[in-house]
């Protein structure tokens, strides 16, 4: 038997023996305790992160949330990723938190290579409110876009010229009332460092509203939008593209 076998084998074992086989996720910590001239490792909450991490989950469940509304109220309960050697007080991403939500070792479950053991660790959340969040997320899911409470006609059709990101739309309140915008994803995510501003969703209707305006359709299909489709065919045959155009703010 090869090297790699056998450490696939061992890996198997220790999975089936609910034992963790990688480095512990956010909100649990590897502990080592000896015991006579025996030396016990073991997996226990993080007296820090574990509270904040129910919370979210708890949060998460009732379906009031979006990922990243609840992953900056996650930050300001100081909500931190484990720091490394260059960055002790590294800001959890939003793509981490997604991870978090989904991983089902925060129930008590071990996962590895598609099977789910149960696990000698504690479990973070009860399984009740772990599944009503892979429901959220399930139900929220759309074009690329995980989940959001507010929703507009242009979502998920609109994207960054600087970074070809997708725009993303959301809304904020403050003393001066409700600001819509949009915001490209790239910047949201701290991906390829979007450096463009949130912009209005006025400013970005009224480009549609200009994109859109040398657009015009055949005298005999105006007032039967149920046409399109065939006419988009039929226009693609004279070098049209037979798909809507791609706008880019």
């Amino acid at each position: 038997m090869s090297l790699a076998q056998e450490i696939l084998k061992g890996l198997v074992r220790k999975a089936e023996e609910g034992s963790t086989l990688f480095c512990t996720p956010l909100g649990y910590l590897n502990t080592r305790n000896v015991v006579g001239r025996i030396s016990i490792s073991s997996v226990i909450l993080d007296p820090e992160r574990a509270e904040i991490a129910h919370w979210c989950f708890e949060q998460y469940a009732t379906g009031k949330w979006n990922g990243a509304d609840l992953l900056l109220a996650a930050r300001a309960r100081e909500l931190l990723a484990r720091p490394t050697a260059k960055n002790l007080t590294m800001e959890l991403s939003l793509t981490g938190f997604y991870y978090i939500s989904q991983n089902p070792y925060y129930m008590g479950i071990v996962p590895y290579r598609g099977i789910h053991y149960e696990g000698k660790h504690p479990a973070l959340v009860e399984p009740e409110a772990w599944l009503a969040v892979q429901d959220v997320l399930a139900a929220n899911a759309h074009d690329g876009e995980k989940d959001r409470t507010h929703n507009h006609y242009l979502r998920s059709t609109i994207f960054c010229s600087s970074r070809k990101g997708r725009l993303d739309y959301s809304q904020s309140s403050g003393n001066g009332g409700s600001y819509a915008y949009f915001q490209c994803v790239k910047k949201k995510t701290r991906h390829n460092n979007c450096t463009r501003r949130a912009l209005g969703v006025e400013l970005i209707e009224n480009g549609i509203a200009v994109f859109y305006a040398g657009f015009r359709l055949e005298q005999e299909r105006r007032g039967n939008p149920d046409e399109y489709p065939e006419r988009v065919g039929r226009t693609a045959g004279r070098g049209r593209a037979a798909h809507c155009p791609r706008y880019e703010a």
